[in-house]
């Protein structure tokens, strides 16, 4: 089967929610960061010059009949290198100092399960055959199969600017099932401790309700600021949670943050989020005077692990990232996913400028 491929700009996004949802529901597996509630909540935070700064690219795939089978979002950015003025696509959320908001991670296209090989390829041809762009950021990608594709039809193999791990956890034979892979120090800090955690008081894991959310945020700001120096929750993220999670269908983001608290004083806030068969864990903050030795933020991911299982939700996604002393995630993972960030510029000067400049600082590294 043969797609076409239409390219969708500067249009409200809510035109086309209803077939960018549709797609979703085929798709292999959708994740929150290639949904259309959080593409729409990323645009809809942009200032207004910022907007001014970028153009919407939404490449899409679709049958004869006019159905979505794979969509890459993306956008245009004018950037300069070296006073070089270059037109950068990258993936919407962000990239090369876009990160305003949250994260946009495991990035790649989304795809009709059925279609999953011919609309990555067709949609891999159309982003090569457009002549807007001089360099394709690809940032933290966990498509291997979109990787290959992307590679296999630019010129060069990509500049590799990050490797990282991702983490998750599979809950799809339920939290027990979980538990009983974890390694005994592992085990032990997020499920065996909560003994010596309810020695200390009346323990409770509160589940945030709208008309605590201000709260909410006001503590994870507090936890921040006292362990890092800064809040974490500004405006701009705040504003952008309320968008995310402003629609009410069943498979719409859904808010399942929650406080763990010991005699009615918080000691660790999880701001999670449940889309589609997932847990996404988007903040964690841990209160200074928690004592360290009962790990109350690995017990409080295990308690929000139990009731995404109990749910039935398959995964609970840790994403990118470590802790500030050590990498917890790892410890508690069950699965590791690796996001490349990848570099492709078009143009024969610019790879060899790339080229070059690569080369001086692997001399300079020596």
């Amino acid at each position: 089967m043969t797609f076409d491929v239409i390219e969708i700009g500067a249009e409200p996004l809510t035109d086309i929610r209803e077939l960018w949802e549709s797609l979703a529901d085929r798709a292999t597996d959708p994740l929150l960061f290639q949904s259309w509630h959080w593409c729409r909540a990323w645009l809809e935070c942009r200032s207004d010059a910022s907007r001014a700064e970028i153009q919407m690219k939404l490449f899409v795939a679709t049958t004869q009949s006019g159905d979505w089978v794979g969509l890459a979002p993306l956008f245009i950015r004018r950037v300069k290198r070296s006073g070089i003025p270059l037109r950068c696509l990258q993936f919407v959320g962000g990239a090369s100092g876009m990160h305003t908001v949250f994260r946009t991670e495991y990035n790649d296209f989304l795809l009709d399960e059925a279609h999953a090989v011919g609309a990555r390829a067709t949609l891999c041809e159309a982003i090569m055959n457009c002549r807007d762009w001089d360099e394709w950021l690809l940032a933290d990608m966990a498509g291997s199969e979109t990787v290959d594709a992307v590679r296999t039809i630019m010129p060069g193999n990509g500049r590799l600017t990050a490797d990282e791990l991702g983490y998750r956890a599979d809950l799809s034979d339920g939290f027990d099932a979980y538990i009983t892979q974890l390694r005994g120090s592992a085990r032990r800090q997020l499920f065996n401790k909560r003994k010596r955690l309810a020695a200390l008081g009346t323990v409770a894991v509160e589940r945030v309700g709208g008309e605590h959310w201000s709260d909410f945020l006001e503590t994870m700001n507090t936890f921040h600021t006292k362990r890092w120096g800064q809040p974490v929750i500004g405006p701009l993220r705040s504003r952008f949670l309320d968008l995310l999670l402003e629609t009410e269908d069943e498979n719409a983001p859904q808010q399942a943050s929650s406080l763990l608290k010991v005699d009615g004083a918080p000691y660790s806030a999880l701001l999670d989020i449940d889309y589609r068969g997932r847990r996404y864990n988007l903040q964690a903050g841990i209160s200074d005077t928690a004592p360290s030795a009962i790990s109350p933020g690995l017990l409080h991911f295990g308690y929000s692990m139990e009731d995404a299982a109990d749910l039935r939700l398959k995964t609970y996604e840790f994403l990118i990232g470590r802790g500030k002393h050590e990498n917890y995630k790892q410890s508690i993972a069950t699965q590791e996913i690796r996001a490349l960030s990848l570099d492709f510029p078009r143009p024969l000067w610019l790879r060899t400028l790339y080229a070059a400049n690569d080369k001086i600082n692997q001399i300079l590294r020596r």
